[in-house]
């Protein structure tokens, strides 16, 4: 399962993405150093559309400092050779696979999602892809966040791993999206 999955190698994340991640990028020394989002950063890449009062409560709860180098790679896997975030889009026996992506995103985007979905497409092994409208990147936080549990619970019992009363996998591989 994949919840508003990053950009591997060979998904090149659109320009509002890499905004989400600027201030990092404009901090000196980023990439060796530890980098702190600043608030308005983090409005903009992960609670856009939540009110002021719940935008502040999260930044000051969840924002930790982190490494710098996590952004750039993120950012930079499309265009890095050796990028450490190569994926086998077509491995064949691998689990089945849900990519889920708020349509307000700005971290990771709808577009950005829906690419690696249609790189997924390529495999045999089930992929699906659930998009939530109205959602940031702050999908399983914010108010609502049942509608996104309830999905995804239903998901994993289609594919026989949700509890003992779940339905067993079916034997033929699909790729589906629901929006």
């Amino acid at each position: 399962m994949a919840i508003d999955p990053g950009p591997p190698k060979g998904i090149m994340p659109p320009l509002v993405a890499f905004r989400a991640s600027l201030g990092v990028f404009l901090t000196r020394g980023f990439w060796k150093s530890i980098v702190r989002m600043s608030f308005k950063q983090f409005q903009f890449g992960f609670v856009n559309t939540l009110p002021l009062e719940v935008q502040r409560a999260a930044y000051d709860a969840y924002v930790v400092p982190e490494s710098g180098r996590l952004f750039f790679r993120a950012t930079s896997a499309a265009l890095d050779a050796h990028s450490p975030l190569a994926v086998n889009f077509r491995n064949a026996t691998r689990a089945p696979l849900l990519l889920t992506a708020g349509a307000k995103d700005h971290t990771a985007p709808l577009t950005q999602v829906k690419a690696n979905y249609r790189k997924y497409r390529h495999s045999p092994a089930r992929t699906d892809f659930l998009m939530f409208e109205g959602r940031t990147h702050w999908l399983v936080k914010q108010d609502g966040w049942e509608e996104v549990a309830d999905s995804i619970e239903a998901w994993l019992r289609e594919v026989g791993t949700g509890g003992t009363d779940s339905t067993p996998m079916g034997a033929e591989s699909s790729n589906r999206a629901c929006v």
